[in-house]
């Protein structure tokens, strides 16, 4: 039954997860792509809206290509960190796990939470039975045929006549002394009206004071509630901000780090061309002119940049766009054109973005694993070599 229900709830879980993700990426494009509207514009608003769209799908297709990088990049390291583990996993000898024992009733409401109702204490659920009953039950079961278990009905019957003439005995009757009502003293008169007046004016202040104490008790807590409810508005707006202070820090850091980089790639480019020029130059002044260029032409060509790389791909999937001749009808069809290509990568995008947020954990998570395994690698050696 235990397995069953964690199962079940894997599922369950699982399937929330891809229909929280689809809703995540409808949002996502419903933001970054709307649907196109080109009712009711003019020539030249069609012309500038396949610009536009020209425009933003180039900007789409370098961001798609960046994050398609970083994710091959990380399923790289991702493999070389599973070839490490394993390779680390068999130079250390695991410990022995203790175990815990925990109860059905604690595993199923750490699954299922506020949802688990049904208790599997089966020493609590058990029913109570009274002797008389399992005496019953086990006379069936034997049956009045055996040896040893045969009713004597002659005496049966005999004690049955013994308890009838009990009952027809008389009973002796119980003496009860005689009744006399209460007397009323003599004296003043007692005025019980008073008495209730009072009485009731009594619990009526009573009330009211119970009244007033739970009206001041609501308002005080009334304000601790609101003053609660302000702090929390004020705490949720502060981590906002710092949150989106934080992004704006990391993001103008990130593009430092990629300046600073094609900074780098632009300044050693530049050398090696200077180097390469120096070179040929020195060559060309002792008349090896001739020799220089059979080797240029048979030399290996020279090994592209990662930015070269994105360079060449980016202008080999742009496409030409051509406005200047096409009528209003044409210019709907191509606007349609565009957005359906956009929405695309917009889509490739998101689900590129998705798999690299799930590859940064379960990089983590890798390198993690590697340290753990190298640190118990690492303890035994030590104490071997103090030993000799």
């Amino acid at each position: 039954m235990l397995k069953s229900l964690m199962v079940a709830k894997a599922k369950e879980m699982l399937e929330q997860e891809v229909l929280d993700k689809e809703e995540e990426k409808q949002r996502y494009l419903s933001e970054r792509a709307p649907p196109l509207q080109t009712g009711g514009m003019s020539f030249a608003e069609l012309q500038d809206l396949c610009r536009e769209l020209h425009a933003k799908i180039d900007e789409v297709d370098e961001e798609r290509y960046d994050i398609e990088a970083k994710v091959l990049h990380n399923t790289r390291e991702i493999k070389d960190l599973n070839i490490k583990v394993l390779d680390l996993r068999g130079k250390f000898k695991r410990p022995n796990l203790r175990r815990v024992r925990v109860s059905a009733d604690a595993i199923l409401r750490s699954l299922l939470g506020s949802k688990h109702k049904v208790s599997l204490d089966l020493r609590a659920n058990l029913k109570s039975v009274k002797k008389e009953d399992t005496e019953k039950i086990s006379d069936e079961i034997v049956g009045d045929d055996r040896p040893g278990l045969v009713w004597n009905r002659e005496n049966e019957g005999v004690a049955m006549d013994h308890g009838e003439e009990e009952e027809a005995k008389p009973k002796p009757k119980t003496f009860l002394p005689p009744m006399v009502p209460p007397k009323i003293p003599d004296g003043e008169k007692v005025d019980f009206d008073d008495i209730h007046r009072k009485r009731m004016e009594k619990d009526l202040t009573e009330l009211q004071s119970l009244i007033e104490s739970h009206f001041e008790n609501r308002k005080k807590e009334e304000e601790e509630l609101l003053a609660l409810s302000n702090r929390m508005e004020k705490r949720r707006a502060e981590r906002a901000e710092e949150q989106r202070i934080r992004a704006e820090k990391q993001r103008e850091r990130q593009n430092k780090l990629e300046e600073e980089r094609a900074r780098k790639e632009e300044e050693e480019a530049k050398k090696k061309a200077e180097d390469d020029a120096k070179k040929k130059k020195v060559l060309t002044s002792l008349q090896f002119t001739g020799y220089m260029q059979k080797t240029d032409k048979r030399g290996a060509p020279r090994k592209q940049t990662e930015r070269e790389k994105k360079k060449k791909i980016l202008s080999e999937r742009r496409k030409e766009l051509n406005v200047e001749d096409l009528n209003a009808e044409q210019l709907r069809e191509k606007a349609s054109e565009l957005w359906k290509w956009m929405y695309q990568l917009e889509a490739e995008k998101y689900e590129l973005q998705y798999k690299y947020t799930r590859q940064k954990y379960e990089v983590t998570v890798l390198r993690n694993r590697v340290s753990d395994h190298q640190k118990n690698t690492k303890g035994p050696r030590s104490k071997r070599g103090l030993r000799k």
